[in-house]
């Protein structure tokens, strides 16, 4: 009778299907000098791979050369100035990447990374993401999953509590997440987890280091800026699309989180 070993991971068992990465958009852009937006806060990671020409990013007083052949990853949260005073062409992407969806894994890098890449594998991508076969979608995802690798390697490895915690109120975010709205309450999520709304808001502070009111509306905080950044909605449409009584409550929660009107906050910070 033959004996046939069967080795199990437990890291890779538990961790493959709880970190999501959701591209948020994406375009091959030719810029010209007139392609310079200072102080950007970014709400969502991005991507560069530099095909031609030549512009730079400035974080934290630092200057990174955005050359051809090379990939930079400007992370969430990261305020740059983006600058091109001829010309560049990039191919960009947009992106979160949530694990156990409670945090990205690029959240706390505050500086720019570069990686090399190689022009003529920046012009592969191009073409094959440019495809509408379900190969070629694949294979463009293969090539962001080994991109990102790649740049994990140069962060912090993310701390064991951290990633403990995120297993401990995993159902907790992800009904936060399917329920981003202004009008979602510690008493809704209390009965979805079947539990007290005082116990578990005790409990969430003492873990979290904040209130629960305020990591619910930290998350709207943060959809609702994506919104205001990669599409075409107005105030009005994104009061409605995440439950404000009005624009001028949605207008005031917005503002009392940032400094800014969610006009200021678009017209400041959207851009490709």
């Amino acid at each position: 009778m033959d004996i046939f070993e069967n080795i199990k991971f437990a890291s890779f068992g538990r961790w493959i299907n709880n970190i999501d990465i959701e591209i948020l958009e994406h375009g091959y852009l030719t810029a010209d000098s007139t392609w310079k937006h200072y102080n950007i806060n970014s709400a969502f990671n991005r991507l560069y791979f530099i095909s031609e020409g030549h512009g730079y990013i400035i974080n934290k007083g630092k200057r990174t050369d955005l050359l051809p052949g090379n990939v930079y990853l400007i992370p969430l949260h990261t305020t740059c100035s983006y600058i091109c005073d001829e010309r560049m062409v990039k191919f960009y992407i947009h992106f979160r990447t949530e694990v156990l969806k409670s945090f990205d894994i690029f959240q706390e890098t505050t500086s720019c990374l570069m990686r090399p890449y190689g022009i003529s594998k920046t012009i592969h991508l191009v073409d094959t993401a440019a495809k509408d076969d379900m190969s070629s979608i694949f294979q463009c995802k293969s090539i962001l999953y080994s991109v990102l690798s790649d740049f994990i390697l140069e962060i912090e490895d993310i701390s064991a509590h951290k990633l403990e915690l995120s297993g401990k109120y995993f159902k907790l975010n992800q009904f936060i997440a399917r329920n981003r709205s202004a009008q979602l309450t510690i008493d809704a999520i209390a009965a979805h987890l079947k539990t007290k709304k005082s116990s578990l808001s005790r409990q969430f502070r003492k873990d979290a280091g904040i209130t629960l009111k305020r990591y619910i509306d930290l998350n709207l905080l943060q959809a609702v800026k994506e919104t205001l950044l990669i599409t075409d909605k107005n105030i009005r449409q994104i009061s409605i699309q995440y439950n404000f009584s009005d624009e001028f409550y949605f207008s005031r929660f917005f503002k009392k989180h940032t400094g800014l009107s969610p006009k200021e906050f678009q017209k400041n910070n959207r851009f490709r």
